[in-house]
């Protein structure tokens, strides 16, 4: 059929509209939603309050309590590595995986404090040396101890 121009017409009329699959908003609806959701997980509405919600920004001692839960199995704990390709973990290893892309820095510097301090009163140097030197299960006390120091703590919050 040849082009008549029909289509650019004045006075044409579409006799339907156009399809929307599967009854969605379009893209100004479907942009508007996921502008919203933006807003609700941003920080943009506690700017001006100063009172983040725990959502946003986890406390240190649930930093610590992640890092635990990676490691809490023995056969995902493992010693001289931070870690594998199996994925398994030392338990700095663990406290960085548990704070990747979602804590600010001052949380993940306070929680590794906190275990570092627990590693010195146990006479190690550093995380890596206790981790290295100790069993499964006195890994998991310090993490234990560190989060117990963490929730007491006014700081940790």
């Amino acid at each position: 059929m040849p082009f008549d121009g029909s289509d650019f017409s004045p006075t044409f009329q579409p006799t339907t509209e156009p399809p929307v699959p599967n009854g969605a908003p379009g893209w100004l609806g479907a942009t508007k939603a996921l502008c919203e959701r933006a807003l609700r997980v941003s920080r943009l509405p506690y700017l001006f309050t100063g009172n983040p919600p725990e959502l946003l920004e986890p406390s240190t001692a649930h930093l610590l309590r992640r890092a635990r839960l990676l490691i809490e199995a023995d056969e995902k704990w493992v010693q001289g590595y931070y870690s594998t390709s199996d994925g398994r973990r030392c338990a700095m290893g663990a406290l960085r995986a548990a704070a990747r892309h979602s804590d600010p820095r001052r949380v993940r510097a306070r929680a590794h404090h906190l275990l570092r301090e627990v590693a010195r009163e146990r006479g190690f140097q550093s995380v890596e040396g206790m981790n290295d030197r100790c069993t499964h299960h006195q890994v998991l006390t310090a993490f234990d101890m560190a989060i117990r120091v963490a929730e007491r703590s006014p700081r940790s919050a």
